[in-house]
């Protein structure tokens, strides 16, 4: 039988997990509306790890070349506004993580 603790910790860990794949469902419907057709993406580290996720996570999100409508950081701060959760976007042939990215990330092409 759990211990209260253990019980505290359980729901804890259901509820951020809940809350990761709420989140990741999230993005990918506001970065399809932002962005066109046929554009990828990839979306990495703790929201991608089932149970890596926690309360201050923000969201990760490397893009494949830099838009040509906006700037990287116009769609970050509409991401941050939309998510309520600070986001970081990377354009991945300018960051040294792209191999690590491509390897471990999730690739949407929208």
């Amino acid at each position: 039988m759990p211990t209260l603790l253990q019980e505290l910790a359980n729901q804890s860990a259901a509820r951020l997990e809940a809350e990761r794949t709420r989140l990741l469902d999230l993005l990918h419907r506001e970065v399809r509306r932002l962005l066109p057709p046929g554009e990828t993406v990839w979306v990495f580290g703790s929201l991608t790890v089932p149970g890596g996720f926690a309360e201050t996570s923000d969201v990760d999100l490397a893009l494949a070349h830099r838009p040509a409508a906006f700037s990287e950081f116009w769609l970050q701060g509409e991401l941050e506004l939309r998510l309520g959760r600070r986001v970081d976007v990377l354009i991945l042939p300018e960051t040294r993580l792209r191999e690590k990215i491509e390897r471990e990330g999730l690739q949407w092409t929208l």
